[in-house]
């Protein structure tokens, strides 16, 4: 059963980020930095380097910007940002993304199930070029920063 539901939602979540309005330009850094110093995440997140990056994330990275933050592993949390070439380059990296969130949700509900509520609620957009996915305690307020950055 939770395997049928697992598609079917993050589904929902591909369909849903795929409608956002593109922003002129967005300063990745500066998002970064908002979206850790907002309170969002239970612990502390350090960025990691785009191969790195691309190794975590299982795969590769055809972007012209990227922000990748992780967390101990305790918890479920990750903060990626990336900024793609074009519209198809963003739509095939949230493709990406997608099947990353899937599989660590797979990886969460047998390994430390009280996080899952994170990796379900996690907010996976593309914004135009900008592909996003915060996996963190406080959707509500990722999503609040998100909507302040990406207008």
């Amino acid at each position: 059963m939770m395997r049928r539901i697992v598609p079917l939602v993050f589904s929902c979540l591909l369909l849903a980020g795929c409608s956002a309005q593109a922003p002129a330009s967005v300063d990745l850094e500066e998002l970064a930095q908002s979206l850790l110093d907002s309170g969002a995440f239970e612990e502390t997140l350090y960025e990691v380097d785009s191969d790195a990056a691309a190794l975590l994330l299982d795969m590769e990275l055809t972007c012209e910007e990227s922000y990748v933050y992780v967390g101990s592993g305790a918890t479920a949390e990750e903060l990626v940002l990336l900024k793609a070439a074009d519209e198809d380059g963003a739509a095939a990296l949230l493709e990406g993304l997608s099947s990353h969130l899937a599989d660590r949700t797979a990886q969460y509900s047998a390994y430390l199930p009280e996080e899952t509520f994170k990796l379900e609620s996690a907010v996976l957009k593309q914004y135009g070029t900008y592909v996003v996915l915060c996996i963190s305690a406080d959707s509500d307020t990722v999503e609040e920063i998100l909507g302040e950055y990406m207008a």
